[in-house]
C-alpha cells in the first residue's frame, strides 16, 4: 500500500457552516506533508477527523488502510498525533506521562522503558524526565508532546502547530527529529503557520482556505503554477526600459528600487532572452539577470487570496 493518509469527500459540517469541505488527497509513505492555510480554514478539524477525534459529516478518511470511523481504533493504534495544544496533568512527570501512554498502547515493559529513554533524549527531557509537568515551561510541554506522540513507534504521524512556543535552537532540533523519522520510513502530516519551518523540512504540501483544498504537489509544483521571478541589475534604469519592461505580456507585475528591477511573471518559460533584447533595445545596460521561484510565502498568499477573491 503506497498511501499512509487517504481523504475521499471529506466533509464536516456545523449547524450552517462547513468547516471542511468535501476535500479529497492522498499522503504517501514516507512523505512530509505540509498542511497549511489561514485560522479558520479547516486544518485542525480536518487533523482530528483523520486521529479519531470526529466523526465526518460524509466521505471517508484512513489511516494505513483502516478506516478513521469503521476501524476507530486500528487506525489510531497505527498513528502518532500531537494536538495543537498539549495539555497533561501536571502532578505526573515526564516520565510517568509516557509510561502511562506506553501502556495504553500495551508496550511491554522493557520495551517500554527503552524507549521512554530514547523519546527524552530525542526531545531534550532526559535530565528534566522526575520534574513535574506543572514545572515545565511552554516549550518543554511541547516538546514532551513530541514523545507522546511517538511513543507507539508509529508509522504515521501528525503533528498540529508542532514547534508551538519552541525556541529556534528546539526548533533546529525539532527538524532533524522529523527528517530522522523519514529516513526510519515514517509518514509525516505537519501543520505550521510558520511558512519558512514548513519549506524546510517538507517534501509535499497541502494548501486549504475555506474548508477547501485549494492546492497540493511539492514546492516546486505549487512554485510552477504561481510562475517565476527575475531579478534584473542595470548599469542605470531610464523610465523607457521600466516602462517597455511592464508593457511586456508575461509580466504580471514589476517593482524597482534604485538600478534593481524585480519582474514577477504569468509563465514559467525562460523569457530572460526577451527581458534583455528589450532592456537592450530601449537603451539599457543589464549588469544581470537571474531568475529565481517565488518563496512558500508569496505562493501561499496568491493561491488563498485566489480563493478569497
Amino acid at each position: 500500500m503506497d498511501d499512509a493518509i487517504v481523504a475521499e469527500g471529506l466533509t464536516k459540517k456545523y449547524d450552517n457552516s462547513l468547516a471542511v469541505d468535501g476535500i479529497s488527497f492522498k499522503v504517501k509513505n514516507g512523505e512530509i506533508c505540509g498542511f497549511i492555510g489561514p485560522n479558520g480554514a479547516g486544518k485542525t478539524t480536518t487533523i482530528k477527523i483523520l486521529a479519531g477525534l470526529l466523526n465526518p459529516t460524509s466521505g471517508s478518511a484512513s489511516i494505513s488502510g483502516f478506516d478513521v470511523v469503521a476501524e476507530r481504533l486500528k487506525a489510531q493504534l497505527s498513528l502518532g498525533y500531537m494536538p495543537e495544544i498539549c495539555r497533561f496533568p501536571g502532578y505526573l512527570s515526564a516520565e510517568e506521562l509516557l509510561n502511562y501512554y506506553g501502556r495504553l498502547f500495551g508496550i511491554p515493559g522493557e520495551e517500554r522503558k527503552a524507549r521512554i529513554d530514547d523519546l527524552l533524549v530525542l526531545v531534550g527531557l532526559d535530565e528534566r524526565r522526575k520534574d513535574r509537568i506543572i514545572k515545565y515551561s511552554k516549550g518543554m510541554v511541547q516538546r514532551l508532546g513530541i514523545a507522546q506522540a511517538l511513543i507507539n513507534n508509529p508509522k504515521v504521524v501528525i503533528m498540529d502547530e508542532p514547534t508551538r512556543g519552541l525556541d529556534p535552537a528546539i526548533i533546529v532540533e525539532f527538524r532533524d527529529i522529523v527528517r530522522a523519522l523519514r529516513k526510519d520510513g515514517v509518514t509525516v502530516l505537519l501543520s505550521s503557520h510558520i511558512l519558512s519551518e514548513i519549506q524546510q523540512i517538507c517534501t509535499h504540501l497541502m494548501i486549504i482556505n475555506k474548508g477547501k483544498l485549494v492546492a497540493s504537489g511539492t514546492v516546486n509544483k505549487l512554485a510552477n503554477i504561481s510562475g517565476s521571478v527575475i531579478d534584473i541589475e542595470l548599469k542605470s534604469v531610464s523610465n523607457k526600459v521600466e516602462n517597455a519592461l511592464a508593457n511586456l505580456k508575461f509580466v504580471k507585475e514589476l517593482k524597482r528600487e534604485g538600478n534593481f528591477i524585480q519582474i514577477f511573471l504569468n509563465t514559467n518559460k525562460d523569457v530572460r532572452g526577451v527581458i534583455s533584447k528589450t532592456v537592450y533595445e530601449k537603451g539599457g545596460i543589464p549588469l544581470s539577470i537571474s531568475t529565481q521561484k517565488p518563496a512558500l510565502e508569496e505562493i501561499y498568499l496568491k493561491l488563498t487570496r485566489e480563493v478569497s477573491e
